[in-house]
C-alpha cells in the first residue's frame, strides 16, 4: 500500500500495489484434491483442475474477484453445475460422479472464441 498514490480513500483499491498480482481467483473450498492451479494474468484466464473425493457431497468454491472480472466472466465447466454469484465474487460448482477429474475455468467477458 502507498499513501502517496492513493487517489480515492473510499476505493479499497486506492494506493494499492501489486493488486493485478495479488487480487486473482482461488479455490475456497475444495470437494478433493487439488491438481493444478493456473491464473494468466495478462489474459485474466483462471484454471483449475481437481479431482474429487467420493466421501465428499459438498461443493467446490471459488473466490471470483471483481477486481480481476469487472465486467463478469465466462464460466466452462467440465461437467456438473455451477452458479456464478458476481455481487458475493464468488462460483459454487456441483460436480458430477461421472468422471473423477474436474476443470473449472474463467474467462473475462471481453474474450471470444
Amino acid at each position: 500500500f502507498s499513501r502517496d498514490q492513493q487517489e480515492n480513500p473510499e476505493d479499497i483499491n486506492s494506493g494499492g500495489r501489486a493488486l493485478e498480482a495479488v487480487i486473482r481467483p482461488y479455490p475456497v473450498a475444495v470437494a478433493g484434491e487439488p491438481l493444478e492451479i493456473r491464473f494468466d494474468i495478462k489474459r485474466k484466464i483462471f484454471e483449475f483442475r481437481f479431482r474429487h473425493d467420493p466421501a465428499v457431497s459438498e461443493q467446490t468454491e471459488v473466490f471470483v474477484p471483481r477486481y480481476q472480472y469487472p465486467n463478469g466472466c465466462q464460466v466452462e465447466v467440465s461437467d456438473g453445475e455451477y452458479e456464478l454469484n458476481l455481487a458475493e465474487q464468488t462460483l459454487t460448482y456441483w460436480h458430477s460422479t461421472e468422471i473423477k477429474e474436474h476443470l473449472i475455468r474463467l474467462n473475462p467477458n471481453w474474450i471470444t472464441k
